[in-house]
């Protein structure tokens, strides 16, 4: 089937010939009021009813959990350079994963 018009949708468009153009790229995340979130303009669903609305709440907890510490930070750095150098999978590890699985399997 040959399409006769682009498709487009809220992150851009399929032109003809399947080349994707992006007009304006995804919206920023904004802070959503308590109780209220955002609608796209023109959003409805499947029957042509306008859609709900989507908002998050984001704990106390949360954001203290966002605030990492000098440490953590070196920790990340640390595992992420063992990551990269194929250093951080060992047979040690290994047979811990297999050993905790085992576990978890016979529980």
């Amino acid at each position: 089937m040959a399409f006769s018009s682009p498709i487009s949708g809220s992150l851009g468009s399929l032109a003809p010939g399947g080349l994707r153009s992006i007009e304006a790229g995804p919206e920023p995340l904004t802070p959503a009021r308590s109780g209220q979130g955002r609608a796209r303009a023109g959003s409805v669903d499947a029957q042509g009813q306008p859609r709900g609305v989507d908002s998050v709440e984001l704990s106390s907890e949360s954001r203290r959990l966002a605030q990492t510490t000098p440490a953590r930070d070196e920790l990340v750095r640390s595992v992420r350079a063992a990551i990269e150098s194929d250093t951080y999978v060992t047979q040690d590890k290994i047979d811990i994963a297999a050993e905790r699985l085992l576990a978890d399997l016979t529980r």
